[in-house]
């Protein structure tokens, strides 16, 4: 059982970014690959201040740190959401992590796994600061 604190109830709300050159990926051919794929996007903590997760673990509990573009994954509780087959979701997790994809990166606990998107910024980050931070490359470069 995971007990995570107030901050993560706001990942229910509010959106992501998608972009049309997902089409041209390799995991768009994939019904089933690209539904996990999304939802591992809305799972993913996108706050810069790292969240506290505690975990029953036998009789107590331990307390670990999600930082930006990671989440908790269990393979049980993902198929529920996705209703689809323990497996199956395995499967594509692995999938997902192997060199073929790099899509990203787990981190495998005794009684949990930490997935880590690969690219989290590129995918989902600030494209304000991005903006600016461009903004800012071209000025200089033309001073």
């Amino acid at each position: 059982m995971i007990m995570i604190n107030e901050e993560w109830d706001s990942r229910e709300q509010g959106w992501i970014k998608d972009y049309r050159s997902s089409m041209s990926s390799k995991i768009w051919a994939d019904a089933e690959g690209y539904k996990i794929w999304r939802w591992i996007l809305y799972k993913t903590h996108f706050s810069d201040d790292p969240l506290y997760c505690h975990i029953k673990v036998n009789k107590g509990y331990i307390t670990q740190r999600i930082f930006k573009g990671q989440f908790l994954f269990g393979r049980k509780v993902a198929a529920k959401e996705l209703n689809m087959d323990e497996n199956k979701v395995y499967r594509w997790i692995k999938k997902l992590a192997s060199p073929e994809y790099s899509m990203i990166s787990e981190q495998t606990k005794k009684h949990y796994t930490i997935i880590q998107v690969i690219n989290w910024e590129l995918y989902q980050g600030n494209s304000e600061q991005t903006m600016n931070k461009q903004r800012t490359n071209n000025e200089l470069t033309m001073n």
